[in-house]
C-alpha cells in the first residue's frame, strides 16, 4: 500500500541507523506528546529529583550514624561541627549519647520521608506510563481504522494485534525508564558530591575508574544488544503469527492431523527466541556485573590507600571508609538500574520504530465522529455511473465500467461465479473501496463528496461469515453497544423480524453468551443474528452479501424467506450465485470477469443463467 511498506525482515529495518539513534527516538516521542503530556512529565521528573536529594541525604546522615556510632566526638571536630557549635553554642553541652541519639532520629525521620515520597512519586511514575500506553493503543487502533480498507487486506493481523501489545514499550518502557534515568542521575550526582566534600582525591579515582569502566563496557556491548533486541522482535512475530494461524485454523488443523507440523513450527522459531532472550539479558547485565567488581575493587583499594599512602587519624579514616561503604551499598544498585534504563531504552527501539512507522502513516479518512451519524435523506435512487476499479497497480481490473441503478424501495439482486466483482461492488458501494474512475452517485451526488459516517448509516450490511463476538445475544445484535445503551426493545423487534425463533432454547435469553464466532450457533442462526445485527440502527439499504451460499438448502429456504419478508420496508440489496435466492428481485445485474454482462428482471436472467449452467455441466 502506498504510504506504508510493510516491514517483513526486521534485520532491513535494523541497518536504518536512524530509527536506533536514542536521542533522535527520545524527541520523536515528545513531538507526539500533548503540551499537558510533556509538562506532567516534566513535573514527575522534577518531583523524582526531590525525592533523589531526600534520598542522598539519607545516605550521608547514615553514613554519619555509624561514625558517630564509633567515635561521637568526631562529628564536633569536623568543619561543619565546628561551624554549627560556632553558631549554636548549646550544641557543645550535649553528651555522646545525646548525639548519637539525636543523628539516629534525625537519619530516621530522613528515611521516612525517603521512603514516603518514594511510593508517591512511583504511583504517580507508573499511573503516568500506563496513562500513556493507553494513549498510544488507542492512537494505534484509530490509525488502523483510518487506513483504507485496501490496507487491511494486505497486512497480517498477528502483527496489527503484536503492535497495539507493544504500547508498553511507549511509556511503561521508554518515558518510565527515562524518569528513572534523570532521578537516578540526580541521586548519583548528590551522593558523589557530598563524597568529594569529605574525600575529594580517592573519591575522584573512584569515580574515574568505576564509571570509566561502566562506560567502556556498555559500549562494547551496545551494538550487539541492538542486533539481538531486532532479532527478537523478527521472532515474536513470527511466534505470534504462528500461534494465531493455529488458534484461527484449528478446525482445520485437528482433521487433517497437522498438529505435530504446527507444534513443530511453533517450537523451531521459540527455540531461536529462547537463545535470543538469554544473549539479550546476557549482554544488558555485563555492564552491571563489571560496575559491581569495578565499585568493590576501588573500595578495597580505597581503604588500602586511606592506611597506608594518605595517613589519617583513626577516626576520619572510619568515617571516609563508611561513607564509601554506605555509598557502594547505595549507589552501586542505583548505578545497575541506571544501566538497565538505558539498555531498557535501546531494547525499545525497534519496538516504538514500528509503532511511529504505524502512526505516521498518512491518514485515509478522519476517525467517524458519532455525532455525525444522522442519516441521509435518501430518496431517490443509487446509481453506478462507468465505475473501474483495481486492487494494485499491474493487476488486472476488479471492475470495469460498471453502469446499473438501485431504485429505492427495490429489491435488487447481483449474481456472478465467483471472481466476477460481486462482494468488490459492495466494497466499492458501503465506501470501504474508492474507484479509480467513474463516480456513484446517491440521488445525484457523488458519494465521494459526502460524509462517510452518514453514508454508511444508510447501510445494513450482512455477509456470507457474519463476525460474531463472544458476548450475549443482546450485545451482538446492538453491535458496539453494552450494557444500559442498549435498546432491549429495538432489540426484540429486531429478532422478531430477523424471525430469531430459538430464544426459548437459550438458557439465559437475550442475555445468553453465544461464544466466540458463535460455536454453539448452527449457521442459520448465525445469519438471524447477523440479520438482526443489520437491522438494530435502521438502514434503508439492506445488502446480503452471499449471505445463503455456506447453508444447506434448507436453512437456505428459511433465510430466504426472513430475507423476502423485509420487502417494502427497506431496500433490499441480494449478492449470490445461487439463482433461487433472486426469484424474488426486482431486477437483477448480472456480473461476468467484472463487467455488466445483463441488467434485466428475473424472468429475462434467470433462464440464461440456467441454460449457461447446464452447458457448462
Amino acid at each position: 500500500m502506498e504510504g506504508f511498506i510493510a516491514v517483513t525482515s526486521l534485520q532491513e529495518n535494523a541497518v536504518e541507523q536512524k530509527n536506533f539513534r536514542l536521542l533522535w527516538n527520545i524527541k520523536r516521542i515528545f513531538s507526539f506528546l500533548q503540551s499537558k503530556d510533556r509538562k506532567r512529565f516534566f513535573v514527575l521528573t522534577f518531583g523524582g529529583v526531590g525525592v533523589a536529594i531526600v534520598d542522598a541525604i539519607s545516605v550521608a546522615l547514615v553514613a554519619l550514624m555509624v561514625t558517630v556510632l564509633n567515635d561521637p566526638s568526631t562529628i564536633m571536630q569536623s568543619e561543619i561541627g565546628v561551624r554549627l557549635c560556632s553558631i549554636f553554642p548549646v550544641f557543645l553541652s550535649f553528651e555522646n549519647r545525646a548525639i548519637i541519639v539525636g543523628v539516629g532520629m534525625l537519619a530516621t525521620f530522613f528515611i521516612i520521608i525517603k521512603n514516603s515520597c518514594r511510593a508517591l512519586f512511583e504511583y504517580r511514575v507508573v499511573r503516568f506510563a500506563a496513562g500513556m500506553d493507553r494513549l498510544i493503543g488507542k492512537h494505534l487502533l484509530g490509525r488502523f481504522l483510518n487506513m483504507p480498507y485496501g490496507w487491511h487486506i494486505e497486512q497480517n493481523s498477528s502483527d496489527l494485534l503484536l503492535a497495539i501489545s507493544w504500547r508498553s514499550h511507549f511509556g511503561s518502557v521508554m518515558l518510565l525508564s527515562l524518569i528513572n534515568l534523570f532521578v537516578d542521575c540526580a541521586f548519583i550526582l548528590f551522593v558523589l558530591a557530598s563524597l568529594f566534600v569529605v574525600a575529594p582525591v580517592i573519591s575522584f579515582f573512584v569515580v574515574f575508574f568505576v564509571g570509566g569502566g561502566g562506560c567502556f563496557i556498555y559500549r562494547k556491548t551496545r551494538t550487539v544488544l541492538d542486533q539481538e533486541v531486532v532479532l527478537g522482535q523478527e521472532y515474536k512475530m513470527k511466534i505470534s503469527q504462528i500461534s494465531l494461524k493455529i488458534i484461527q485454523g484449528v478446525k482445520d488443523v485437528i482433521v487433517f492431523s497437522k498438529e505435530r507440523e504446527f507444534i513443530n513450527e511453533y517450537d523451531a522459531s521459540a527455540q531461536r527466541q529462547e537463545r535470543i532472550l538469554a544473549r539479550q539479558r546476557l549482554f544488558t547485565n555485563i555492564p552491571m556485573q563489571v560496575l559491581e567488581a569495578f565499585g568493590f575493587t576501588m573500595l578495597v583499594f580505597s581503604m588500602f590507600a586511606l592506611l597506608f599512602i594518605f595517613p589519617m587519624p583513626r577516626g576520619k579514616v572510619i568515617g571516609i571508609v563508611v561513607l564509601l561503604a554506605v555509598t557502594a551499598w547505595r549507589v552501586l544498585p542505583v548505578a545497575s538500574r541506571l544501566l538497565v534504563s538505558i539498555s531498557s531504552l535501546r531494547s525499545s527501539l525497534p519496538y516504538l520504530s514500528k509503532i511511529f512507522d504505524y502512526l505516521e502513516m498518512q491518514k485515509a479518512n478522519p476517525l467517524l465522529n458519532p455525532a455525525s451519524g444522522t442519516l441521509l435523506n435518501w430518496k431517490q435512487d443509487i446509481v453506478f455511473d462507468k465505475v473501474d476499479f483495481r486492487y494494485k497497480k499491474g493487476l488486472p481490473k476488479a471492475v470495469h465500467s460498471i453502469d446499473f441503478r438501485i431504485q429505492k424501495g427495490s429489491v435488487f439482486g447481483v449474481v456472478g461465479q465467483s471472481g466476477a466483482g460481486k462482494s468488490t461492488l459492495i466494497d466499492l458501494l458501503v465506501g470501504l473501496l474508492t474507484p479509480d474512475s467513474g463516480e456513484i452517485l446517491l440521488d445525484g451526488k457523488r458519494i465521494s463528496d459526502l460524509d462517510l459516517g452518514r453514508l454508511r448509516n444508510l447501510f445494513g450490511y450482512v455477509s456470507q461469515h457474519p463476525y460474531i463476538v463472544d458476548a450475549s445475544l443482546a450485545e451482538n445484535v446492538a453491535f458496539g453497544l453494552s450494557g444500559r445503551a442498549i435498546d432491549m426493545e429495538r432489540v426484540k423487534t429486531c429478532c422478531q423480524m430477523a424471525a430469531v425463533d430459538f430464544l426459548d432454547e437459550l438458557p439465559d435469553g437475550f442475555n445468553t453468551r453465544i461464544g466466540e464466532r458463535g460455536v454453539r450457533l448452527s449457521g442459520g442462526q448465525r445469519q438471524r443474528i447477523s440479520i438482526a445485527r443489520a437491522l438494530y440502527h435502521k438502514p434503508e439499504l439492506l445488502i446480503f452479501d452471499e449471505a445463503t451460499s455456506a447453508l444447506d438448502k434448507g436453512t437456505e429456504l428459511a433465510i430466504r424467506e426472513t430475507i423476502y419478508s423485509l420487502k417494502g420496508n427497506v431496500t433490499l440489496l441480494l449478492v449470490a450465485h445461487r439463482m433461487s435466492t433472486l426469484e424474488g428481485c426486482d431486477s437483477i445485474l448480472w456480473l461476468d470477469k467484472g463487467k455488466v454482462h445483463k441488467i434485466g428482471t428475473p424472468e429475462e436472467i434467470l433462464p440464461l443463467l440456467d441454460r449457461l449452467s447446464i452447458k457448462k455441466q
